[in-house]
């Protein structure tokens, strides 16, 4: 926490504040009010810190009101015996993303330990000749109407109201043992709507109902839309994620999360035309929507009294059935969404199950289908009303190697006919789980912010809209992450995860389920179906000791009976050459891994080379085409190699032995991530060796990855190489992973691959797998070649160093990229200022560059306009667009770009009334794009900007 010293007027950061005074203010015009960085400039200069040349830059800012408030403030505060004060103008760095979120979460703790706060009223005057007649100033004072200026009266323990020239008139506490005039109490309480008990005891608001704290900010208002949920999140106990761009949204989201944590229905109790009345009605004739759009909706609803599930105490008991609906409605999460639901996108019935099913699959002696079946089956009954328990998650949880994905599995094929859509997620690491529902998160039109587990909650938010019932299988989930918040509690999904971490059981679930080890009469079966051994005495002991041995793990018995159909032996005879390759010291029971030391010592070395390099790939689905000598340039690349008919051969004999196995009906390999493990464990001490087969891995993936044509910025993305990519990347993170874990001097080889991953992600839209692409590339060798830096202007976003090459004396096309990188990932991370300072220096570096009629110019010109359009200086857009389309010159390259241009330019035109030229440019630029997009279903009138975004590179977005 950030506070100014009284006394030297310099800002401190805490870890433990020390005692501290607060303000609470209207904020001046933006231009009057002074920033974070805008205060640490005048104390730096002052302190001899900054350069000369910005003296007058600070003089400027100390001629600015609100930093007359500031050091008033100071001053004030000091002489009342306080040494910090904190100001929310110049405290929180409003630059930073993460600094705002922290501030703005934590602003109401922070008031709240304020030994005390100050009010200044700038419009309440305090000459002698006024200041008898405060109350009327008082009442009509702004502070009133703001919204952030309501949790600011509501949380700190004491308050005192000052005119502006900071003269005391009113005095406010929530202390016990101080008394408060009655007088100035009702006042405020007159003024704010707020009753007078909750002005004079802290906390004791939240008995108010939800509709009634509503209400107290419904004649408020914010700078920024978002603001008007985001200043409300303390008055209900709620931390939200902030996303400024989202508009009214935050308003529907944070009635979300009220109702989820209070089942408080008085949230209903909202009018659009400031009667107060009850929607369940017009619910019921489906003319208005559940939640209500603006806090001014609850501007009458003061006097809404409720209780959780029961309705307000007033309402008529014939609104009861259609009140139920409501809650029943948003406790599900099902406010339809302006775009629609899933049920427009997706054809039932619809799934993604990676995997063949096990035709040989082993049920065990305990039904555990059953039991799952008891608590996921969709229910035939109607939907439980608000108060039941709505959860319907099972968790498998036991060791690895236990068969919990094969029940899965299996669980997915035998209910496919009863639910509508199953959707299964690859939870082993977040890279494979984000590949998981890529597709499906694409039909529904869901931007993805490239958090996988961020983009399953929000995914798993969007299927709760559906009329279907959806069966969501997460597989291997061992962490929780930020889930926990955001589990589903819909009726119509039902969740089924697998993981090792039993804890999971009971954080996400009431039903926990453990997946036990094969009983000794189980293990004896399952030998006994898989392999031909005699009925005698000596061989069912041998089969029950082999199971106790192994541990019980399907995975250990499955892969011990492979090996023995292999070498045609009895059971008796794999367990004496089992102990033969076991190493005692090493291991005090029996367990999975003597069964593959076993399998490993017996493979042919050719076998053993390619189970090695194997576990330098993604173990689930290795595509044998890849590891062909034929395929591309292995033949100089990746010496060693197999011609077809020599890898099908030793793929097999891995699969006899049961270390791999291959889909039926393809060439697709997969690996147990134990057996990898375990293989990988056998090469720890051979580091050369392990470097030769990282280096192998990733010349196969790199020749097999398809190539750009090059990387001039007027050519637009390859979309056709992009089905061919998606299944390599699973290998590239892997391999990425191996360098994490491993010590390894790595081949430009790899630094060319990553970098062309780093561009196909820019083609997809996807910064934060940039950003992973791009850190890897700086923890490899040989960071100046040619490959690296051609996109290195992603990786440095240092400011430094972007003024270092400003100051330049002769201007770079590589700064302007730089520069124009940064306002992309500023733009991204929402801090819209900067973005745009940034693409304008851009736009500015590639004039004086590149020139005028370069196609990076037009694209930096039409970020710039996006911003001017953003601001509504619509002229000024108007302006660049024009120039941006000159600058394209109708080149048939560029088509993609001048449509869109097209499409913003007719934005901008509708923004000034010239509704003709509006028309024209829109009409054009949707002509253009059915002739592009020749299987778009619809009229151009259906197009909005990001059908355009999806023709270009994410670099021009």
């Amino acid at each position: 926490m950030r506070l100014i010293n009284t006394t030297t007027k310099e800002l401190e950061e805490f870890l433990q504040p020390p005692a501290y005074a607060i303000l609470s203010h209207r904020w001046a015009a933006t231009q009057q009010e002074v920033s974070f960085e805008e205060y640490t400039l005048v104390t730096g200069v002052d302190n001899g810190l900054e350069p000369p040349f910005y003296a007058k830059r600070a003089d400027l800012i100390r001629s600015r009101s609100g930093y007359h408030k500031i050091v008033d403030f100071c001053e004030f505060a000091r002489q009342h015996g306080h040494d910090y004060v904190w100001v929310d103008t110049c405290c929180i760095d409003k630059r930073s993303s993460e600094d705002l979120s922290e501030s703005i979460n934590s602003m109401w703790a922070w008031y709240e330990r304020a030994s005390i706060c100050y009010v200044y009223m700038a419009d309440v005057p305090s000459s002698p000749a006024d200041y008898g007649r405060y109350h009327d100033s008082l009442a009509a004072s702004d502070w009133f109407t703001r919204g952030w200026t309501l949790q600011e009266l509501l949380a700190p323990w004491q308050l005192e109201f000052c005119t502006s020239e900071w003269h005391v008139f009113g005095h406010l506490s929530k202390m016990p043992n101080v008394a408060n005039h009655a007088d100035f109490v009702d006042q405020l309480s007159a003024i704010t709507g707020i009753a007078p008990q909750y002005l004079i005891a802290n906390h004791r608001f939240s008995t108010a109902s939800v509709a009634e704290r509503m209400s107290w900010a419904s004649g408020r208002q914010t700078s920024r839309e978002e603001d008007k949920a985001y200043c409300m999140l303390s008055l209900f106990g709620i931390n939200m994620t902030l996303r400024y761009g989202e508009a009214s949204n935050a308003f529907l989201r944070l009635q979300k999360k009220v109702f989820q944590r209070t089942g408080d229905e008085s949230m209903f109790a909202w009018s659009a035309d400031g009667t107060y009345c009850y929607w369940p009605e017009g619910i019921a004739l489906g003319q208005k929507g559940i939640l209500a759009a603006d806090p001014s909706c609850f501007s009458s609803a003061s006097s809404a009294v409720c209780h959780p599930n029961t309705g307000p105490s007033d309402m008529p008991v014939s609104h009861l059935p259609a009140w139920s609906t409501c809650a029943k409605l948003v406790s599900e999460s099902r406010q339809p969404f302006a775009s629609g639901t899933p049920d427009d996108a997706i054809e039932y019935p619809w799934d993604n199950i990676p995997y063949q099913r096990n035709q040989e699959f082993f049920e065990r002696e305990h039904d555990l289908f059953a039991a799952i079946d008891s608590e996921l089956l969709p229910a035939q009954q109607d939907v439980p009303t608000v108060g039941e328990n709505n959860q319907k998650t099972v968790v498998l949880y036991g060791l690895g190697g236990i068969g919990k994905t094969q029940i899965a599995l299996e669980y997915a094929y035998r209910r496919k006919s009863d639910f509508d859509a199953i959707l299964w997620c690859n939870a082993e690491r977040e890279e494979t789980l984000a590949q998981c529902f890529m597709h499906l998160a694409e039909r529904l039109g869901m931007a993805m912010n490239g958090h996988a587990i961020a983009d399953l909650c929000t995914l798993i938010a969007l299927l709760a809209m559906s009329s279907g019932t959806w069966l969501v299988i997460i597989d291997g989930l061992d962490e929780l992450h930020d889930m926990h918040d955001h589990w589903p509690h819909s009726a119509n999904i039902s969740v089924l995860l697998t993981t090792r971490n039993a804890r999971l059981s009971y954080e996400v679930s009431t039903v926990g389920m453990e997946v036990p080890p094969l009983t000794a009469g189980e293990g004896s079966e399952l030998l006994r179906r898989s392999i031909l051994t005699p009925h005698n005495v000596e061989e069912e002991a041998a089969a029950a000791s082999l199971t106790r041995e192994l541990m019980g793990l399907p995975l250990a018995v499955t892969q011990a009976t492979s090996f023995i159909r292999e070498q045609h032996l009895t059971l008796t005879e794999y367990q004496k050459l089992l102990n033969s390759y076991s190493d005692i010291a090493s291991y005090k029971s029996r367990s999975v891994q003597d069964v593959w030391e076993t399998s490993y010592a017996t493979i042919s070395g050719e076998a053993r080379d390619l189970l090695n390099l194997l576990c330098f790939f993604h173990p689930h689905g290795v595509d044998q085409k890849i590891l062909i000598r034929e395929n591309g340039d292995l033949m100089s690349s990746a010496a060693g190699s197999w011609e077809s008919f020599e890898l099908h051969q030793l793929a097999t004999e891995l699969i006899q032995v049961g270390l791999v196995r291959r889909e039926p009906g393809n060439a697709i390999l997969h690996m147990h991530r134990l057996v990898q493990s375990f293989v990988r464990s056998q090469l720890q001490s051979d580091t050369t060796r392990t470097e030769k087969l990282f280096d192998r891995a990733a010349s196969i993936v790199s020749s097999a990855w398809p190539k750009t044509r090059n990387r001039n910025v007027n050519v637009s993305p390859r979309v056709d190489r992009w089905h061919r990519c998606a299944p390599l990347l699973q290998h590239v993170e892997h391999l990425i992973e191996v360098i994490k874990s491993e010590t390894l001097i790595t081949v430009t080889k790899f630094n060319w691959l990553l970098t062309e991953v780093a561009a196909y992600w820019c083609e997809r839209g996807d910064p934060a797998q940039v950003d992973l692409m791009l850190l890897a590339v700086e923890a490899v060798e040989d960071p100046d070649h040619e490959d690296t830096l051609s996109l290195a202007c992603f990786v440095n976003r240092v400011r430094s160093s972007v003024f270092g090459l400003m100051n330049e004396p002769v201007a770079q096309l590589r700064t302007g990229d730089l520069l124009y990188a940064l306002g992309d990932v500023y733009a991204v991370l929402g801090r819209l200022h900067d973005s745009f300072s940034y693409h304008q220096h851009a736009h500015k570096q590639y004039l004086g560059t590149v020139g005028l009629s370069h196609p990076i110019t037009g694209h930096a010109t039409y970020k710039v306009a996006g911003h001017h359009l953003r601001a509504q200086a619509a002229d000024a857009a108007i302006f660049l667009l024009e120039q941006a389309l000159n600058t394209y010159d109708d080149r048939s390259f560029l088509g993609p770009h001048i449509a869109r241009t097209r499409f913003r330019l007719a934005s901008a035109f509708g923004a000034v009334g010239r509704d003709t030229e509006a028309y024209t440019e829109a009409g054009a630029a949707g002509e253009a794009y059915m002739l592009m997009v020749p299987t778009f279903e619809g009229d151009w009138t259906d197009l909005t900007e990001s059908h355009f975004d999806k023709l270009v590179g994410y670099d021009a977005r």
